[in-house]
């Protein structure tokens, strides 16, 4: 009796730092408006923080930064400060201003914007940066980390994303939709 030889497709994934920048702001709001969330659910309550980083893992990405940019204002903030900890997100506090005419603005962009190119900067190991929004102000910043040379992958809502960020032809975009808790489906 001879012995036979199993062929074992091997599946060899290729190990890339990366760097995850979360806009809770651009989620949170599109969860309300599309999906009638109350504004007090928190990312913990909605965003599946494993499921994302069993994605990230499949696809070789080794987590270096990550960071959720949120106002500490908001109800339950300890909560999820600690919850993120957890997972080794970092919680950036961004400021809520009132506007004149009556609605609220905050630095939550630029600040997002200025820490992912600082980390592109001074972390040179980092090849992979992805940001959780579906802004159009992120664009010319994905187009500059794409310059030096970076991968960029927005994981944005389906029907809240700029188009421009859904046009895979420049960046890839992955429905948040599969990383949302089950319950806001």
């Amino acid at each position: 009796m001879g012995c036979e030889r199993m062929n074992i497709d091997i599946v060899k994934t290729e190990k890339r730092y990366c760097a995850l920048f979360i806009d809770e702001e651009n989620i949170r709001i599109w969860l309300n408006n599309k999906r009638g969330m109350s504004l007090t659910k928190t990312i913990l309550d909605y965003l599946d923080i494993e499921k994302l980083r069993q994605y990230f893992t499949q696809k070789g990405w080794i987590l270096t930064i990550a960071r959720c940019y949120i106002d500490p204002k908001f109800s339950g903030f300890s909560r999820i400060y600690e919850g993120l900890y957890k997972y080794g997100i970092q919680i950036v506090p961004i400021r809520i201003f009132k506007h004149t005419a009556g609605s609220s603005k905050s630095l939550l962009d630029p600040t997002l914007i200025v820490d992912c190119l600082s980390a592109a900067y001074e972390q040179q190991h980092i090849e992979v940066f992805i940001i959780v929004s579906g802004d159009k102000d992120y664009f010319p910043l994905a187009l500059k980390l794409k310059e030096m040379g970076r991968e960029v992958v927005f994981i944005g809502p389906p029907d809240y994303t700029a188009e421009i960020i859904k046009d895979e032809k420049t960046f890839p975009y992955i429905d948040i939709t599969r990383f949302i808790s089950s319950f806001l489906r």
